[in-house]
C-alpha cells in the first residue's frame, strides 16, 4: 500500500509499506516486509526492512482475507458487511508511528497474469495520524493498494518496473514492465481506470513509457543506477506526461542476500506549454545486480 498526504498546515508526506509471504523448498514460511516515509517538505527519508518467520506470534496473515502482521507492522482488510471495502494500517520505525484508515472509493480491478494474479483498488481515500519524532499531526490524502499471489517459485526478472499513477482528475493509470535476465521483454502491460471506475486495458501501440536518455540517479548505498524522471503518455486519453520523484534517495537496499529496490513517490507534470503538476503516484524499480570483483 503507498499513499500521498498532507497535513492541516499543508506540509506533504508520502509513504509505502510493503508485505511478502513465501514458502521455502524446507517447509519454512518467511514474511519479509517494508516501510518507508518520507518528509517531502524537507527530503528526510525514514525507512526500514524486517524478515520474521511464522509462528512465535512474531508474524502470521490469514488466508480467507487480507490481513497480515510482521511484528508491530499491521495492514488489514476492515470492511463491514454491505459497505465499501476498507483498510487499516499501523506501522512503526525509529523516529515514525503510522495509523491510517482507508476508504475505496472505486471497485477492485484484476489483473490475471501467469503465473500471477494481482487485486488493485486504484483510489483510495486515507485520513489518520503520523507522528515523527513525537510530534503527531493528522493527514488526510490518497493510496493504491497492490494486492499479488503467484505461485512461481522465485524472480527471474532482470529490469523491472512498476508505474502507479493517480491524476488530479480522477484517473489511474497501471503500468508494468518486465524484462528477462537474458535483458528480453519478459511482460507489458497497462491500464486505465476511468473516473467512474470502468477499467480499460491497453493495448502496446496505444501508450508509451520510457526513461529519459541519460538522467539518472546513482544510489550511494548500492551502487546501482535509476533512472530519475520518466515520460508516459496514453493515445487520445493524456498529454505526454512527466513523471518525477520528489526525492532521489528513496532506495530500500538489501541486507545479505535480498534485492535492493527503488520504491518512491513521483509528481506528474505536463510536458506541454502548461506545465503544471497534473498528478502524484509510486514507482517500484528492480535493476539487476552487478557481479562484485573479488
Amino acid at each position: 500500500m503507498t499513499g500521498r498526504l498532507t497535513t492541516r498546515d499543508g506540509v506533504a508526506l508520502s509513504y509505502a509499506i510493503m508485505f511478502f509471504r513465501y514458502l521455502e523448498p524446507n517447509g519454512v514460511v518467511l514474511y519479509p516486509a517494508s516501510f518507508s516515509v518520507i518528509d517531502e517538505s524537507s527530503g528526510r527519508f525514514f525507512s526500514e526492512r524486517r524478515l520474521e518467520r511464522a509462528g512465535f506470534g512474531l508474524a502470521k496473515a490469514t488466508t480467507g482475507e487480507l490481513d497480515i502482521r510482521v511484528g508491530d507492522w499491521h495492514l488489514r482488510e476492515t470492511t463491514a458487511a454491505g459497505a465499501q471495502p476498507a483498510f487499516d494500517v499501523e506501522a512503526k520505525l525509529i523516529g515514525i508511528t503510522l495509523t491510517i484508515h482507508g476508504l475505496a472509493r472505486k471497485r477492485q480491478f484484476v489483473i490475471r497474469a501467469t503465473p500471477s494474479e494481482q487485486d488493485e483498488y486504484s483510489s483510495i481515500s486515507c485520513n489518520g495520524q503520523l507522528a515523527i519524532d513525537g510530534r503527531a499531526r493528522s493527514v488526510h490524502g490518497k493510496a493504491w493498494l497492490d494486492h499479488e499471489m503467484s505461485n512461481s517459485p522465485g524472480s527471474t526478472f532482470g529490469a523491472f518496473a512498476q508505474f502507479r499513477v493517480q491524476l488530479d482528475d480522477g484517473r489511474e493509470i497501471y503500468v508494468e514492465n518486465a524484462d528477462s535476465l537474458g535483458g528480453r521483454i519478459a511482460h507489458r502491460y497497462a491500464y486505465l481506470v476511468e473516473r467512474d471506475g470502468t477499467v480499460e486495458t491497453l493495448e502496446p501501440a496505444s501508450y508509451g513509457i520510457g526513461e529519459r536518455p541519460g538522467a539518472t540517479w546513482l544510489s550511494p548505498h548500492t551502487r546501482t543506477k535509476y533512472p530519475d524522471i520518466w515520460g508516459l503518455q496514453v493515445d487520445g486519453k493524456t498529454d505526454l506526461l512527466s513523471l518525477e520523484p520528489v526525492s532521489y534517495d528513496q532506495e530500500s537496499p538489501a541486507r545479505g542476500s535480498g534485492l535492493s529496490y527503488w520504491d518512491g513517490a513521483v509528481d506528474v507534470y505536463d510536458v506541454g506549454s502548461q506545465g503544471g503538476r497534473l498528478g502524484s503516484g509510486y514507482v517500484l524499480m528492480l535493476r539487476p545486480s552487478k557481479p562484485r570483483n573479488p
